[in-house]
């Protein structure tokens, strides 16, 4: 090869590897590795290897797994409560009013699914009657005070009601009185002798208590946010609750059973003394 080749040649070798050496620049900046690293990577661990190739993936797919698995837990812890109660009528009750009540509750119960821990649903439907609508309406011009009502919001919630006392599991009701009446018509209640052995003082009718006669009620005033006129009752199981199970629906009647007596028979705790009798 003569100088002027081998010249030639030296030339073309630098410029090849000037070109190399920019290339792995590029590859570096770009957080790519030069093939020698690259390879050494490809050894590496399979973890390693498949989070490199099915990172983004496998980022998504865990992304959607933890999102239905908490949608999940909360929808069961939701829908497997160990009481419901309903309330039907006229009065009105704020989130903390409602909270307020279960956890008085709370202080009569078990935890009856054995979750570890005690949940109430208090299911309450505000409508008025006809005669509901009539005595509010009479107040309201008394009070020189405007008296307005969704009349068709009204009729959708009764309807409700209606379902709720047919296919609902809130078994035990706390009701005003003519919603109760509608209910008591059709022999829907459990006697009261049947979860006393008698009827109590205090009761409306064999199958109706009133709430304001408790000392339950006496004692908590978080639970006088009912009206006095307040009727306590429970459920009977219907054919479509027996539907959903029959051993278990009876099984959760007597849990409601057992605290609707202890709502029934609650006694003051020791020491206690009722402020009407302090007042005598």
């Amino acid at each position: 090869m003569c100088p002027e080749e081998r010249k030639n040649q030296a030339a073309e070798n630098a410029d090849t590897e000037i070109q190399q050496s920019n290339a792995a620049k590029v590859l570096q900046a770009l957080g790519s590795e030069p093939e020698e690293e690259q390879a050494e990577a490809e050894k590496g661990s399979w973890f390693a290897n498949f989070w490199y190739h099915h990172k983004w993936k496998t980022i998504i797919i865990a992304a959607f797994a933890f999102m239905f698995i908490t949608l999940g837990t909360q929808f069961a812890s939701k829908s497997n409560p160990d009481i419901k109660i309903l309330y039907a009528g006229p009065l009105y009750f704020t989130p903390n009013q409602s909270q307020a009540v279960s956890l008085c509750l709370y202080d009569l119960m078990e935890d009856y699914n054995g979750d570890g821990e005690k949940k109430i649903i208090f299911n309450d439907l505000v409508y008025m009657t006809a005669e509901q609508m009539l005595d509010a309406q009479e107040a309201a011009l008394a009070a020189g005070e405007e008296f307005a009502v969704d009349r068709q919001s009204n009729a959708q919630t009764a309807e409700q009601f209606t379902y709720e006392i047919m296919a609902g599991d809130s078994l035990i009701c706390f009701l005003a009185p003519d919603q109760y009446a509608s209910v008591a018509a059709a022999e829907a209640f459990v006697p009261l002798a049947e979860i006393f052995g008698s009827v109590p003082e205090g009761a409306v009718d064999e199958c109706g208590l009133r709430l304001c006669e408790t000392k339950f009620y006496k004692y908590y005033s978080q639970i006088q946010v009912f009206g006095e006129d307040t009727v306590i009752a429970l459920r009977k199981l219907t054919t479509f609750n027996k539907m959903k199970g029959e051993e278990k629906m009876a099984q959760v009647h007597e849990n409601h059973r057992e605290l609707f007596y202890n709502i029934g028979a609650f006694e003051y705790p020791e020491g206690y003394t009722p402020p009407e009798e302090n007042e005598g």
